[in-house]
């Protein structure tokens, strides 16, 4: 569905935005998170032809205890 497709990206992309109040967590240490900024730009049609897209961020280094 094409729409449902439109809809999943832009919630990416305001999820990408706003990554100040989502902050970085990663799987493999979920009891601390990181202020990322994204660094690269995701490209709608990258996602629409393979299916998925790589997001590039810079963090700072400090780890914040959850």
């Amino acid at each position: 569905n094409a729409q449902t497709f439109n809809e999943q990206c832009r919630s990416v992309a305001v999820w990408l935005a706003d990554i100040k109040k989502n902050a970085l967590i990663f799987d493999d240490d979920p009891g601390y998170t990181y202020n990322a900024i994204v660094t690269n730009q995701v490209n709608k049609e990258q996602i629409s032809r393979f299916g998925e897209f790589t997001v590039i961020f810079r963090c700072d280094p400090i780890e914040v205890n959850l």
